[in-house]
């Protein structure tokens, strides 16, 4: 029996199908927020949305997604935009922003110790 033929090899090859097909869906769902995103954006940024708790309800969504340089960037734009008729709005999310996903001096993301 051959490598290729063994049942742990056909095992291991069907986990490995599975994954790149997961990894393939969470790549279209990340093209599809970026396209939804991107519209409620542009509607802030074009005075169709001006309410607070709708801009936040956007940014607690793109706060999500951050870890997308696409959504990343849509998320400073609309802070930039925003910031001076929200300034305290911005700031929580840019305090949750950096929690979420800047590195400590160690280079955990994680910002509590986990106890064992």
């Amino acid at each position: 029996m051959t490598e290729e033929e063994r049942p742990e090899a056909k095992e291991r090859e069907a986990c490995f199908a599975a994954i790149r097909e997961i990894v393939q869906n969470i790549s279209r769902l990340m093209d599809a927020a970026y396209q939804q995103y991107s519209r409620l954006v542009e509607q802030v940024l074009n005075g169709r949305i001006t309410e607070e708790r709708e801009i936040e309800r956007i940014m607690d969504g793109l706060v999500d997604f951050g870890d997308d340089p696409r959504l990343l960037e849509l998320y400073k734009t609309l802070c930039r935009h925003v910031y001076y008729k929200y300034p305290a709005l911005v700031g929580e999310h840019a305090a949750l922003f950096r929690l979420q996903f800047e590195e400590t001096e160690d280079g955990d993301t994680d910002t509590e110790e986990v106890k064992t």
